[in-house]
C-alpha cells in the first residue's frame, strides 16, 4: 500500500461505518455481521451512542453538512466507492447492494457527510488541534442591580421572591426576572447583567419581555410612571414590547434611540462592533441618531455606524438577527472576525487571529449548546481555517487546513 492509500484509510473505514449507520437511518436490515461490526464500534466508547442517535436523525445531518459548505465532498464521494469496491470480508455480500442507491444525490450527500463526521470525531485530537476542556457553551445566569446597591446573582434553578423594589413586587422564576405593579409610586431603577457566556430574561413591569444575549445588560424603572417607557441597553437584547398606545417605548443604546409602540425587534450595540444594528420582526419602530429618523418595516434593520455616525436601511434577513435567541449561531458569508466576537461571548474566550484569517468567510447554522471542540471542528471543516487553543482560554485562528 502506498503512503498515500495508508493516509486514506481511516477516512475509508470512516465511510464504511457510515454505510453501516446510513442503513440504520434508512431502516434496512443488516447482516449478522454488519450488526456484530456496529455493536463493537459502539461499544469501544460510549459517546457513540448519541453520535449514532446524531447520525442517524436526517436533519441533524443535513444541517451539520449546510454548514460544511466547503468541507471535502470529491474526497469523500471518492472514499465511498473506494469502501464499496475493497469492502472488509465480513461484509462484502452486502456492498453491492449499495451501487444503485448511492447514485442518488441526497443518499451520496448523506453518506458523505456521515462519513466525514465518523472520521473526524474518531481520530481524536492531533498535535495543534485545539484542546477544548473545560470551555463549555453559555448558559442562563446574570447579576441583578438593586435600588439599594445590592447585587444578587441570578440563574435557571431558583424561583424565589426577592421582595419589593418601589412598588413592584419582584420574582426570579426559573430563569426569569419578574415584575408586577402593585400601585403608583416613586420610580426606581434596576439593572439586569450578563456576563460573558450568560443570558438572561426580564420580564418588565407593563409586560414587556426581553431577552439579553451574552455581555449585555438593561436599566430599567420598576414600574413605569408618566406618559412614555424608556429603558437603557448595552450589548445585545431582543425584544417582545406590550402595546400601549398611550405610553411609547424608548429604548436608548449609545447614539442610538429606537421608539415603538408594540413589537418584536432585536437591537445589537456591542461596542467592538462596528454599527449598531435595529432589526425589525413585527410592527414599526422608528430608529434615530439624534439627526436622522428612519421608520423601519418587519424584515428591515437600521444601522447606525459607529465610525460616521450614518444611519441608513437595509434589507436583513430576520432569522439570521435573531438567531441568538432561538439557540443558534446563523452566519451568512459572514467573515471569521464577525463569527469569532460571537464565539468569544458565547464560550467566554480570548480570540487571537494569524495572517488574513480574520477575512474567511462562512455560510451555516450551528447550535449554540454545541461543544467549543464541536464547533471548531464544523468551522474547521471548511479546509480554509484551523484553530488552536492556548492556556486553555484563547482561540488561535489560523488560515489554511491542518
Amino acid at each position: 500500500m502506498t503512503e498515500s492509500n495508508e493516509s486514506e484509510l481511516p477516512y475509508i473505514q470512516a465511510i464504511q461505518l457510515g454505510i453501516l449507520v446510513h442503513k440504520v437511518r434508512e431502516q434496512e436490515p443488516l447482516t449478522d455481521e454488519e450488526q456484530q461490526q456496529l455493536t463493537a464500534w459502539l461499544n469501544a466508547d460510549p459517546g457513540r451512542e448519541q453520535l449514532l442517535a446524531e447520525l442517524v436523525d436526517r436533519t441533524q445531518v443535513l444541517a451539520a453538512l449546510k454548514s460544511m459548505t466547503k468541507f471535502d465532498a470529491d474526497k469523500a464521494v471518492a472514499a465511498i466507492f473506494t469502501a464499496i469496491d475493497s469492502p472488509p470480508a465480513p461484509v462484502v455480500k452486502s456492498w453491492k447492494r449499495w451501487i444503485k442507491p448511492l447514485a442518488a444525490a441526497a443518499s451520496l450527500l448523506l453518506l458523505a457527510g456521515a462519513g466525514w463526521w465518523l472520521y473526524e470525531r474518531q481520530r481524536g485530537p492531533q498535535p495543534g488541534d485545539a484542546t477544548t476542556a473545560g470551555i463549555v457553551p453559555g448558559y442562563t445566569k446574570a447579576v441583578v442591580k438593586l435600588v439599594d446597591g445590592r447585587e444578587l446573582a441570578l440563574d435557571s434553578l431558583q424561583n424565589l421572591s426577592l421582595g419589593m423594589q418601589g412598588t413592584a413586587r419582584l420574582l426570579q422564576d426559573h430563569g426569569r426576572l419578574v415584575y408586577t405593579t402593585t400601585g403608583a409610586g416613586p420610580v426606581v431603577y434596576n439593572s439586569v447583567i450578563t456576563p460573558r457566556g450568560g443570558q438572561y430574561q426580564v420580564s418588565l413591569a407593563d409586560g414587556t419581555q426581553v431577552w439579553l444575549n451574552a455581555a449585555s445588560s438593561i436599566t430599567y424603572p420598576t414600574t413605569f410612571g408618566g406618559n412614555k417607557r424608556e429603558v437603557t441597553v448595552t450589548g445585545e437584547a431582543f425584544f417582545s414590547v406590550a402595546k400601549d398606545p398611550s405610553k411609547p417605548f424608548f429604548v436608548k443604546t449609545g447614539a442610538m434611540q429606537v421608539q415603538v409602540v408594540g413589537t418584536e425587534f432585536n437591537i445589537m450595540a456591542y461596542p467592538d462592533e462596528a454599527a449598531i444594528r435595529t432589526t425589525l420582526v413585527s410592527g414599526v419602530v422608528k430608529a434615530s441618531n439624534g439627526r436622522q429618523e428612519l421608520t423601519l418595516q418587519p424584515g428591515e434593520q437600521a444601522v447606525l455606524s459607529r465610525q460616521s455616525d450614518n444611519l441608513q436601511t437595509t434589507r436583513s434577513g430576520i432569522d439570521e438577527a435573531v438567531a441568538w435567541r432561538t439557540g443558534k449561531f446563523w452566519f451568512e458569508d459572514t467573515n471569521m472576525a464577525a463569527i469569532m466576537r460571537q464565539v468569544a461571548r458565547w464560550y467566554d474566550v480570548q480570540v487571537e487571529f494569524r495572517g488574513k484569517a480574520s477575512d474567511i468567510g462562512f455560510s451555516g447554522q450551528i447550535s449554540r449548546q454545541k461543544q467549543l471542540a464541536d464547533l471548531l471542528m464544523i468551522l474547521s471543516a471548511t479546509r480554509e481555517v484551523h484553530f488552536e487553543i492556548k492556556d486553555n482560554k484563547t482561540i488561535v485562528v489560523i488560515p489554511g487546513p491542518q
